[in-house]
């Protein structure tokens, strides 16, 4: 009799462990996080926390990890048609190298803000200068385009612009004859 309970025993010992063993699985969820990201973590649709890099195990249900790289991005400013002071169109291609400093204001912005006010910051620099300033000076918009776009990036987005570029300036057919 006494080895039918102790199997009786070991056999309820393992149901009650493999029924453990399930439980945890289903109400403990493990996330990894590398050096290079963090996370937002969100419980039923509630901000929660940033998680930094390392394991995190998160109990309950309901439980939801965004991940953010935080490793330098580049944001090509295709081709914007641009009218200078004196009516001449130019064309110009601009390219951003940013990264993610406040992963929750990222969240609830948009990336496509971020093309759209280095957008707005190249006509405004190009709008206000006649077609020849706009040849002398295109060396130096880069400067002068990120000091007008870091600010704004990094208040109302959460990343901040390493650099901007214009990779490209074209003169449009009649323009490109005239200068040549």
């Amino acid at each position: 009799m006494e080895t039918v309970i102790t199997i009786a025993t070991i056999v309820a010992a393992f149901v009650l462990w493999g029924l453990g063993v399930k439980l945890i699985r289903e109400y403990v969820e493990t996330v990894t996080i590398w050096d290079f990201q963090s996370g937002l973590h969100f419980r039923h649709g509630k901000f929660v926390e940033t998680l930094e890099a390392g394991k995190h195990r998160l109990f309950g249900k309901g439980h939801t990890v965004i991940l953010h790289d935080h490793r330098i991005c580049e944001l090509v400013v295709q081709g914007q048609e641009l009218i200078t002071a004196d009516s001449a169109t130019v064309k110009l291609t601009a390219v951003a190298q940013w990264k993610i400093v406040d992963p929750q204001k990222f969240y609830t912005g948009a990336r496509q803000a971020l093309y759209t006010i280095i957008q707005l910051a190249l006509r405004q620099l190009v709008g206000g200068l006649a077609l020849d300033a706009v040849m002398e000076k295109k060396a130096s918009f880069a400067g002068e385009i990120l000091d007008q776009v870091r600010g704004a990036a990094a208040l109302e987005l959460g990343v901040e612009v390493l650099r901007v570029d214009i990779r490209d300036l074209m003169l449009g057919g009649e323009l490109k004859s005239a200068y040549s």
